[in-house]
């Protein structure tokens, strides 16, 4: 296991959202006290039950809030990392590519594992692309680490990959495209990757979906997660195969979609022109 804190994963998340839980959570809780105690003092105890319901609810989503990161971020087998590593049969020598918007930690945590191996990982943050601060209080959460040959960071955009074509049998991608609030924005994306990607190379997405567990943990902020499907439609649309997929604690899709072999790419163009 990585040389860190078993909740070092929970606290990047609360960091990188924490006007969420000072202001949202912690005003939450403050207002319902003062209701109960203004209910207290005048009587009034449908006030009192009113702010006692209110803090319930901030407390049961603070708990599900955090258990869904501890959950995704540091559970053994469950991390981002470990999955990368089985569904894309990653080994200590593979050299592989890494699309994200310059989160460190998954990236420095894959580079730990290999040998002569190397993470090439492609930074394609936008703040018009994908805006919110969320995003950007994360890109600091992480520290850089010290120079390491089996980590390669490179600045991208979602247009153009410093990277030439077919170059890599694997790409791994961790939550980039679902950033992007535009749906064209998501196609260029995935588009570059499958340039990149040789034929029968497999592309990796990570992408949080709305579920009823999400409902659950985030309430009406799920609207803003897309269902399984979209990624599904969104993956054919680019041209992909989609060769798997696991679901992680009913939050989390884990797509193993493939770039077709030149045969099968030769033959889609044949029956498209008949």
């Amino acid at each position: 296991m990585d040389a860190e804190s078993r909740y070092q994963g929970t606290l990047t998340e609360i960091a990188a959202h924490w006007p969420a839980y000072v202001l949202g959570y912690g005003g939450g809780a403050l207002l319902a006290l003062l209701l109960i105690l203004l209910g207290s003092s005048r009587r009034l105890w449908g006030l009192v039950a009113f702010g006692l319901l209110l803090l319930l609810v901030v407390a049961y989503f603070l708990g599900m809030g955090l258990w869904a990161a501890h959950r995704r971020y540091d559970i053994p087998g469950q991390r981002p990392v470990d999955l990368f590593f089985e569904l894309g049969r990653i080994t200590p020598t593979s050299r592989f590519v890494h699309v994200g918007m310059g989160l460190r930690r998954t990236p420095q945590q894959m580079s730990r594992r290999l040998t002569s191996g190397r993470v090439t990982a492609l930074d394609v943050y936008n703040p018009q692309e994908a805006p919110g601060g969320a995003l950007a209080r994360g890109r600091l959460a992480v520290r850089p680490a010290p120079p390491d040959p089996r980590l390669h960071w490179l600045e991208a955009t979602i247009r153009l990959f410093p990277l030439h074509d077919r170059c890599t049998s694997l790409v791994t991608m961790e939550e980039a495209a679902g950033a992007l609030w535009q749906h064209g924005d998501r196609l260029v994306l995935l588009r570059e990757v499958y340039r990149i990607l040789r034929p029968e190379g497999r592309l990796i997405l990570a992408q949080p979906v709305r579920t009823q567990t999400a409902w659950l943990v985030s309430g009406t902020g799920a609207m803003r997660l897309e269902p399984a499907g979209y990624w599904r439609r969104l993956l054919s649309e680019v041209g992909f195969n989609l060769v798997r997929e696991m679901e992680v604690q009913d939050l989390v899709v884990y797509f193993v979609a493939e770039r077709p072999a030149t045969g099968e790419m030769q033959q889609l163009t044949l029956d498209l022109a008949v």
